[in-house]
C-alpha cells in the first residue's frame, strides 16, 4: 500500500509539473513576443496609463526587443487615442506600423499588422490601427484595441 502511494504521488506529481512546464512554455509563446508587447503598448497608451519601464519581467529573453516594442506600441497608441481618454503623459508623434508576414511551421503565410500566433493559427489585422492578440488557450482575436483580460478573455472595442 506504501508502495502504491508513493508511485502515485511522483506520477501526480510529474504530470503537475509537466503542466506547470506547459504553461509557461503557452505564457512564454503568447506574451514574450514583440507582436504582444507592442499590443500591450497600444491597449496601456489607448485605456490611459501610464507607460511600463519594462515590458514583462515574466519573460526572460529578449528584453531590450520587448521593451523597445512595447514602447513603440504605446507611442503608436498615444497618437491614436480616443478623445474620451485622458493621457497622463506626453503625448508623441507615432507611425503605422509596418505590414508583416508571418509563416506557420508549414509554410503557410498570412500578411498584415500586429499579427498574433499560436501552435494552431496566425491572425494579422487588415488595419494597420487595429491589433491581434492570443491567449493561453490559442484563441485569436483582431479589432481595435483588443487586449486579453485577467480571466483570459479576449476583449476588443471592435472586432474586424
Amino acid at each position: 500500500m506504501k508502495r502504491t502511494l508513493t508511485i502515485f504521488f511522483i506520477v501526480f506529481l510529474t504530470t503537475q509539473l509537466t503542466a506547470c512546464a506547459e504553461l509557461t512554455a503557452q505564457y512564454n509563446t503568447t506574451h514574450c513576443t514583440t507582436n504582444a508587447a507592442y499590443a500591450a503598448g497600444v491597449n496601456a497608451a489607448t485605456s490611459g496609463n501610464e507607460m511600463e519601464t519594462t515590458y514583462d519581467s515574466l519573460c526572460s529573453e529578449n528584453s531590450d526587443a520587448l521593451n523597445n516594442a512595447y514602447q513603440n506600441g504605446y507611442k503608436y497608441g498615444l497618437a491614436h487615442q480616443p478623445t474620451s481618454v485622458k493621457t497622463k503623459v506626453i503625448v508623441y508623434n507615432g507611425n503605422h506600423p509596418d505590414k508583416q508576414c508571418v509563416s506557420d511551421s508549414f509554410g503557410n503565410q498570412t500578411c498584415g499588422y500586429n499579427c498574433a500566433k499560436t501552435p494552431f493559427q496566425i491572425q494579422c489585422a487588415k488595419d494597420p490601427e487595429n491589433n491581434c492578440v492570443s491567449n493561453v488557450f490559442n484563441d485569436i482575436k483582431c479589432g481595435s484595441n483588443c487586449h486579453v483580460d485577467q480571466f483570459n478573455q479576449i476583449n476588443c472595442d471592435s472586432t474586424e
